[in-house]
């Protein structure tokens, strides 16, 4: 049987996951639009990270920003879903369940809280 009290990461693992970044955990966007807040939290991820300078750059700066996804049927209302990562997550976490409802025709917004991904 699994035992959380045992699965913990140590201190040690913790610190070896979240690496302090070149920002801070605030946001000070003047974006007037979403395409102008997804481009200035882009910039953000990209400036912040720490660990970039490889042949997968694009991947983590991809998977660590903010997204938008246009329903695949514009037929019928305009619904919208805003999602929201967990404490230790980023908007990666939430692409596959954002594409499901992609498909089910809602406007999806996956946000970056302040201080993740970077």
């Amino acid at each position: 049987m699994w035992n959380f009290a045992r699965a913990r990461p140590t201190a040690g693992e913790w610190s070896a996951r979240h690496l302090p970044s070149a920002g801070d955990d605030s946001f000070h966007y003047n974006a007037d639009s979403i395409s102008a807040y997804l481009d200035a939290a882009r910039r953000r991820v990209e400036q912040s990270r720490t660990d970039l300078g490889g042949s997968q750059d694009s991947w983590v700066i991809e998977g660590n920003s903010p997204f938008f996804l246009e329903p695949e049927n514009a037929h019928g209302p305009s619904r919208g879903i805003l999602m929201a990562h967990g404490l230790t997550d980023s908007p990666f976490a939430l692409r596959d369940m954002a594409r499901f409802f992609q498909r089910q025709g809602f406007h999806v917004l996956g946000m970056l809280l302040p201080g993740h991904g970077t």
